[in-house]
């Protein structure tokens, strides 16, 4: 893998969620992509391979935000890194230059929030509030089950902003409760993890609309 050229002053700051070992690298990481995955990113596509990565400046660590430059080394698109994972980049936003911070989690959660509007009624004690990709959270679901929010996680990129997604969760959400779990595939990573717990949750007598 060749050492990507300088692109010039980097489009994307670093957010608050952005992990300590990360932030203590001087140089963002940079990927260049091939031309039919710069395609599929430009066409809505959330997720980059890791054998569609043809340069990468340095070794990035999960949850890091990689920034992406199209074969004119012009941004095209920031994501989680992770290592570990055969996606190597899941995909946050394309297209202009976007500073990911907290203001940016805050005004998705409450664009989901409100997309869900009127679809539930006074009865209806199990839905789901954010469904991954498709509500612009890569790798994370969150369930309401009464009173216990579920958040579930299927890449280790989350780990170190954990405490500000919760946070933010609990600003935005009345519960009594979170509950996190993680898929099998990032259970071993957790271990390593510092930021991140596991507890399992029994849905009980939850209802979804119509679904007793």
């Amino acid at each position: 893998m060749k050492a990507a050229p300088h692109p010039g002053p980097l489009p994307v700051r670093r957010g608050e969620g952005e992990s300590s070992a990360a932030s203590s690298l001087s140089k963002r990481l940079r990927l260049r992509i091939t031309a039919a995955a710069e395609n599929y990113v430009r066409a809505g596509h959330p997720w980059v391979f890791s054998d569609s990565v043809r340069e990468q400046n340095r070794e990035g660590q999960a949850g890091e935000l990689a920034v992406i430059f199209d074969r004119d080394d012009k941004f095209l698109a920031v994501g989680f890194f992770d290592p570990e994972s055969p996606i190597r980049v899941r995909v946050l936003h394309v297209g202009k230059p976007q500073t990911i911070d907290s203001g940016f989690w805050r005004a998705r959660l409450d664009a989901a929030i409100k997309r869900r509007e009127g679809l539930f009624d006074e009865h209806t004690t199990g839905y789901r509030l954010l469904n991954g990709e498709s509500d612009g959270w890569p790798g994370l679901v969150l369930d309401r089950y009464d009173t216990t929010l579920v958040l579930k996680i299927y890449t280790a990129a989350w780990f170190s902003r954990l405490e500000e997604i919760v946070g933010l969760i609990r600003e935005r959400l009345k519960s009594e409760r979170i509950v996190l779990r993680m898929s099998r595939n990032i259970q071993s990573s957790a271990v390593r993890s510092a930021d991140a717990s596991s507890a399992s949750f029994n849905p009980g007598d939850s209802r979804g609309r119509g679904v007793r």
